[in-house]
């Protein structure tokens, strides 16, 4: 795949229903076709030649939909988070890119190139930290020493001396709203919708379920669904041990297979 100039500030999801169904040109886009799922995906010149057009029209076709052109930006942003602390060759095979042009992204972000382990480096075998050391940079300090029973001083020293650059933080959570609960028969619970499922709250309470699912849908709250602990982690499936990411997490090792396999990593 060859490198295109890349804009840092493109979107990385291209269809989002709510803002192109406003500003797509529906009038003129007429008869779906069998590619348009595949625009912004790839460069135009390349859905070209696997849909037999020509460039003109895809771009044309891809801009009846408002949607940006593919980039660099785009097919690395899964990885982003392996810049500086994954070799630019690991990271193109894995963005289907060249590594040329994932050092390019990558300087143009200002993050430095990975730096391999000088020799006589190593942790010492015995040490607290040796048997999670394959998680040093791919995750935050904190919840390594957390998981290696050390203090978070002692995993930022051993980092930093084996020259592995720290691990960006995790983004944060948009925190949930909150409602207050209100007075009266058979209410009281209104706080509890954004973290407890309609079956728990019912049988905290004794209310009838009904009329909890009822009232959650006079309030406009949607159905709370429970988060994986893997959630956070998902990025490090294949990059490490199932054992490790399932001490990691605090799952079983069966579950973090079954989870790398249905997602095919």
């Amino acid at each position: 795949m060859t490198f295109e100039t890349f804009d840092q500030t493109a979107p990385v999801s291209r269809f989002l229903a709510c803002e192109n169904d406003r500003v797509a040109d529906w009038t003129r886009i007429g008869v779906p076709r069998w590619y348009d799922c595949k625009l912004g995906t790839m460069g135009d010149k390349q859905l070209a030649a696997i849909t037999g057009s020509t460039r003109g029209k895809i771009r044309y076709r891809r801009e009846l939909f408002n949607i940006p052109a593919w980039n660099i930006g785009i097919a690395i942003a899964p990885y982003s988070h392996l810049l500086g602390c994954r070799s630019d060759a690991e990271i193109g095979r894995k963005a289907d890119v060249s590594p040329s042009s994932v050092k390019t992204y990558r300087e143009s972000l200002g993050i430095k190139a990975h730096t391999r382990v000088a020799p006589g480096q190593r942790i010492p075998v015995g040490h607290l930290i040796k048997p999670y050391s394959a998680l040093l940079g791919l995750i935050e300090d904190e919840p390594l020493a957390t998981l290696s029973g050390v203090t978070v001083n002692v995993v930022t020293e051993l980092r930093e001396s084996l020259r592995i650059a720290p691990c960006k933080p995790l983004p944060q959570r948009d925190p949930l709203p909150s409602i207050e609960n209100y007075v009266g028969p058979l209410l009281g619970y209104e706080s509890m919708f954004y973290t407890t499922s309609d079956a728990k709250i019912s049988r905290a309470t004794g209310v009838p379920i009904t009329i909890i699912e009822k009232r959650r849908l006079s309030l406009a709250v949607p159905l709370y669904q429970r988060k994986s602990r893997l959630t956070p982690y998902e990025h490090l499936l294949g990059l490490v041990s199932n054992n490790l990411l399932a001490k990691l997490v605090g799952l079983s090792v069966a579950r973090i297979y079954d989870i790398r396999k249905n997602k095919g990593v």
